[in-house]
């Protein structure tokens, strides 16, 4: 994964159309989904149901690792998901990024989040994402990347500002992806952790009708 700009912003979303050219990893994962459905939530569910089978489309493929996605595809494809967490159902960015994470479900302290805990069980992994350090990420309006480090050959690190759709919410969170080398998944690319680095949230300051504010801390 080469170094790209350090002010790369992904606020776009891809509203695939008839006559638009889709993005390479759209069309990739397009071409090679299994089947003709990809398993999922039924489309347009405001909670989680029953699993049934969800067409794959242009606008929702079947996205999962794969050979052909390199370490800026994979970072392409956790912050688009993430900003439409809940196209086409509840939660389907955090299944997306459950996906991708060097997780192994047999291990009890895996460390993803920075800390030790059991991450076997997608339902951990989903809470977590909506606890205070993470929630930022989820339908956020804006990410910018911070910074890109190369650690080696197979491994990178990126720093993203991330805004969230609350007003005043911000985050600072790194990623460090790796490629696994030999086995059946050589030259994938995986999220070895995702650390929350620095959580802020200003809500607005509501004025009162009399001209004072309801923020300010009685007394002062």
């Amino acid at each position: 994964g080469g170094r790209t700009s350090p002010r790369t912003n992904f606020t776009r979303h891809h509203a695939h159309t008839r006559g638009e050219v889709l993005p390479r990893w759209v069309a990739m994962m397009m071409t090679r989904a299994r089947g003709p459905g990809c398993s999922g939530w039924g489309r347009g569910r405001l909670r989680p149901g029953p699993r049934t089978r969800t067409r794959c489309t242009a606008d929702y493929p079947y996205v999962k690792p794969d050979f052909e996605l390199d370490c800026d595809a994979v970072m392409e494809i956790q912050l688009e998901h993430l900003q439409r967490n809940n196209v086409p159902y509840v939660d389907h960015g955090i299944e997306v990024l459950y996906r991708f994470a060097d997780i192994d479900p047999f291990e009890i302290q895996a460390t993803y989040f920075g800390k030790r805990m059991d991450l076997g069980q997608f339902e951990r992994f989903r809470r977590m994402m909506h606890t205070k350090q993470y929630r930022a990420l989820l339908n956020y309006n804006r990410a910018v990347l911070l910074s890109t480090l190369q650690l080696s050959e197979h491994r990178v690190k990126k720093r993203f500002m991330v805004e969230g759709f609350r007003t005043g919410e911000k985050g600072v969170f790194e990623w460090t992806l790796t490629q696994k080398i030999g086995g059946l998944k050589d030259g994938y690319w995986y999220i070895e952790s995702l650390i929350s680095d620095k959580i802020s949230f200003s809500p607005p300051r509501l004025e009162r009708d009399d001209g004072g504010d309801d923020n300010e801390r009685r007394g002062e």
